[in-house]
């Protein structure tokens, strides 16, 4: 994989081989983030409806934004991220998949839902 932004998803799988660093972003909404009670170690948490207003702490990043089911929340946060110059993919899965690929997980606090 030589350019990461000129994908829009990634999988897991490629997200661990990639030789490039991205910062991972979880988007996933409060109800379903305290209902797993895990993130993918490493990330940050930033809620997904204020992408518009956080998405400028990203540029000249690189990023991979997930939620725990892999729909439409990391996708349209990945669209407002590249609209804004942001390098963003979406991870192109669920959480769990995530886990399967070799993703290592931590608990979330349940402040930090």
């Amino acid at each position: 994989m030589s350019q990461i932004h000129s994908q829009t998803l990634l999988l897991p799988a490629e997200l661990v081989a990639s030789p490039k660093e991205l910062m991972l972003i979880d988007v996933t909404q409060p109800p379903a983030r305290v209902a797993s009670g895990q993130m993918i170690a490493g990330s940050v948490r930033r809620h997904p409806f204020g992408a518009e207003q956080w998405a400028s702490g990203y540029g000249g990043r690189a990023v991979a934004v997930y939620c725990v089911h892999g729909r439409e929340v990391n996708q349209v946060v990945c669209e407002v991220l590249r609209d804004q110059g942001v390098d963003a993919v979406g991870l192109a899965c669920d959480f769990e998949a995530s886990k399967d690929a070799g993703l290592a997980v931590e608990s979330v606090a349940s402040a930090d839902a």
